[in-house]
């Protein structure tokens, strides 16, 4: 959310006081998803979003701002039989890697539950290093509004390292048909390395300079298409599918 400020007003410390004029809110555009079938479609190209191939990892950073409407089984991101992003059942947010299947998997979750998200803006982080294995959950970090978070780790099966479904889709806001995110994503990222805290923080108060791999930015305000802004030679856009929305709206608070 921006300002712009006019007339008599005053500001300090990044708040601001106004006696007379307008203050003229611009609401950043965001995707909107509400919950049943809706999620953005990224195609595989040239497998350029696997990050394992069944005997090695590769590290990886996942990023986006969330209002959640409802974080009760919710995806960000995720790609079949091999990771998936976003909030559990029992409402904390997770990483967990699969190793073909979900019977085979590693996998971190915020040990409390975040219900306090909902209908907030948020940001969230996972980070994995890549190290794959019986320990590769060790490898992962959860991170909320720059903040590293307590994570209970878990496993399931013999974890190798995540399979390499060469043609599978990722989608933000689902994985594969279900647990469909309910609220807004927007400045979804996807770095191929591992970001540290020091990174991950400056990301939160938007002072990380590097731009990722794979961007997402959402702030199209209409169509049906999400642009991809990242470094890769490799173009990967975002179809929007089932009731998927861009949207934003400004509005104005006028004293006088």
């Amino acid at each position: 959310f921006s300002v712009d400020v006019y007339d008599n007003s005053t500001t300090t410390d990044g708040t601001f006081t106004i006696t007379q004029g307008k203050v003229e809110g611009k609401a950043l555009s965001s995707l909107l998803l509400d919950g049943s079938g809706d999620f953005v479609n990224l195609s595989n190209t040239a497998g350029d979003l696997e990050f394992g191939d069944g005997s090695n990892d590769s590290p990886f950073t996942l990023s986006a701002w969330v209002n959640a409407d409802d974080a009760t089984s919710a995806t960000i991101y995720g790609r079949d039989r091999e990771l998936k992003f976003g909030f559990s059942s029992s409402d904390k947010l997770f990483l967990a890697l699969y190793d073909e299947t979900t019977s085979h998997a590693e996998f971190q979750s915020s040990t409390d539950a975040l219900t306090s998200v909902q209908d907030k803006w948020t940001h969230v982080v996972a980070t994995y290093s890549g190290v794959g294995g019986t320990s590769a959950n060790a490898g992962i970090k959860l991170y909320v509004d720059g903040v590293a978070v307590a994570m209970t780790a878990g496993d399931a099966g013999t974890y190798t390292a995540m399979h390499n479904n060469i043609n599978a889709d990722s989608r933000i806001g689902a994985y594969v048909s279900a647990d469909y995110f309910d609220g807004d994503i927007r400045d979804f990222k996807l770095f191929d390395y591992e970001l540290s805290a020091e990174q991950v923080a400056s990301m939160y108060s938007n002072t990380y300079p590097q731009t990722p791999y794979h961007g997402y930015k959402m702030d199209e305000g209409t169509g049906s298409s999400a642009t991809d802004y990242g470094t890769s030679s490799t173009t990967i856009n975002g179809v929007l599918n089932g009731n998927a929305a861009l949207s934003g709206s400004n509005g104005t608070l006028d004293l006088d």
